[in-house]
């Protein structure tokens, strides 16, 4: 035999090595990867990223599509079958009721929310990447005892389904704010509650490679809720373009799975719901929203009815709802700004809210860390006086191990008549909590908030929470 016959029989069995190796390392991938799917390797760990994602690989890493690679496609989907994980919900990127969407992971992973999510926005149905994310306890690796789970959400070709159950347990209680040392004197009864806080069904169809029909319906709470659901046309020219049209949730801030945070919640909601926005981050509403996820940049404008869809809602331009958001991210530090201007759509032309933001996250493989600011104006018609709004959000996450994190985080926020130009509430809520994934697909979660508010009439009540969540994703 020739010396080169030598040398190519020997190349192929070092071929067949190394898939044998890549096999019993990742027993995840047991999907192979769509052979009109071009990926991207990342070099630095070893794993594979679908472009159904629109992930976009580190630096010094190279595209399958554009045959950089020393591999060629073929030998790339038998070494290498489905995707290894990446994060959830960038900053996107923003929960209870908000399809558990997990900007913390971005910042650990420094990747877009596209790379989990079906939606660009983050949160809901997770494809490939972001199952086995989730199965391998938010790492890359999965455990060797967790390797053989029979887990796939993937029906048929091109038909995915997912889901989010979280139920809680709650203890409040209230007290009179304690002003310039005074004692309170009144201190209600502590009191609990249980609450089926979601169950969230989602279900994703591609027929086509750029098409994605996308379903989300909420069994839980006290009825059942219609979710997001829309078409979208996704992959679309250079820029990774995408259009989404039907029933969407408003691209705006950090889509956290917390929508109580006052950088989060409406105003006017009951305690311990209650923020500082104009609508409700659980909410969806009818319209047109574009955007693009192109290397470290992301941006979203959508155009909607604040509204909503039971009905349609006839009115002026001027009383419909805008909201922009662009991202720009640098390794780990993801750093953004939004808007939005709200007519309400209540067919009253002088009364509208607006809202501008700025956030940021960033994180390591031990923590996560994000923030977000904003600030806005309600504008009211007749004797009501004008309203500023401001609040802020902090959290640091801290991971111990695959199985347990610590969490704190403050949230502020404030209201002022701006006819008088005088501060008539202020809050404040500190907050610490323990997350424990004894398996993949289920977390624990033990929580106490306390909540300082103060008024101009010195009537705010102070509040004392505690939560404890069980939360099932898949």
């Amino acid at each position: 035999m020739s010396g080169s016959h030598i040398t190519a029989r020997a190349m192929e069995v070092k071929r067949r090595a190394e898939r044998s190796v890549a096999a019993r390392r990742w027993p995840l991938m047991s999907r192979r990867i769509d052979a009109r799917e071009p990926a991207s390797l990342d070099c630095a760990r070893g794993r594979v990223l679908s472009s159904e994602c629109g992930a976009v690989a580190p630096d010094g890493c190279v595209q399958v599509r554009e045959a950089r690679m020393r591999l060629d496609y073929r030998e790339l989907r038998t070494a290498v079958v489905p995707t290894v994980a990446s994060v959830l919900a960038a900053g996107s990127l923003l929960l209870s009721g908000e399809a558990a969407a997990r900007p913390q992971y971005a910042a650990r992973e420094g990747m877009n929310c596209i790379s989990c999510h079906v939606d660009p926005d983050g949160g809901g149905l997770r494809h490939g990447n972001g199952f086995s994310y989730q199965r391998g306890r938010h790492a890359f690796e999965v455990e060797p005892k967790f390797e053989e789970w029979p887990a796939d959400p993937e029906l048929a070709k091109g038909v995915r389904i997912g889901s989010d159950l979280r139920a809680t347990g709650l203890s409040y209680d209230t007290s009179d704010h304690e002003e310039d040392g005074e004692e309170p004197s009144v201190d209600t009864p502590r009191t609990y509650a249980s609450f089926a806080m979601q169950g969230a069904v989602y279900l994703g169809f591609t027929p086509a490679d750029h098409v994605v029909l996308y379903y989300a319906h909420d069994l839980g709470a006290s009825s059942q809720k219609q979710r997001d659901w829309y078409g979208m046309l996704r992959g679309l020219t250079s820029l990774n373009l995408y259009i989404k049209a039907g029933q969407m949730r408003t691209p705006y801030g950090l889509r956290l799975d917390d929508h109580s945070a006052f950088t989060r919640g409406m105003q006017s909601s009951p305690p311990g719901e209650e923020g500082m926005m104009d609508v409700n981050p659980r909410e969806t509403y009818p319209g047109v929203e574009v955007g693009f996820v192109k290397n470290t940049v992301h941006a979203q404008v959508s155009y909607q009815d604040a509204q909503g869809s039971s009905t349609p809602n006839f009115t002026k331009f001027e009383e419909k709802m805008v909201n922009a958001r662009l991202g720009i991210r640098a390794g780990h530090l993801f750093v953004g700004a939004s808007g939005r201007y709200n007519g309400l759509g209540d067919g009253d032309e002088m009364s509208q809210s607006t809202r501008v933001g700025a956030f940021a996250m960033f994180g390591g493989s031990k923590f996560a860390l994000l923030a977000e600011v904003d600030t806005g104006e309600n504008q009211f018609s007749g004797s009501l006086s004008d309203e500023e709004v401001n609040g802020a959000f902090l959290q640091g996450e801290f991971y111990l191990s695959r199985a347990v994190a610590l969490r704190g985080d403050f949230n502020y926020m404030d209201f002022t008549n701006q006819e008088f130009d005088a501060t008539i509430r202020t809050a404040r809520r500190y907050a610490a909590g323990i997350d424990w994934n004894p398996i993949p697909f289920v977390k624990l979660t033990a929580e106490g908030r306390l909540v300082s508010n103060s008024t101009i009439s010195h009537d705010g009540l102070d509040e004392s929470w505690g939560l404890v969540y069980a939360v099932f994703s898949y």
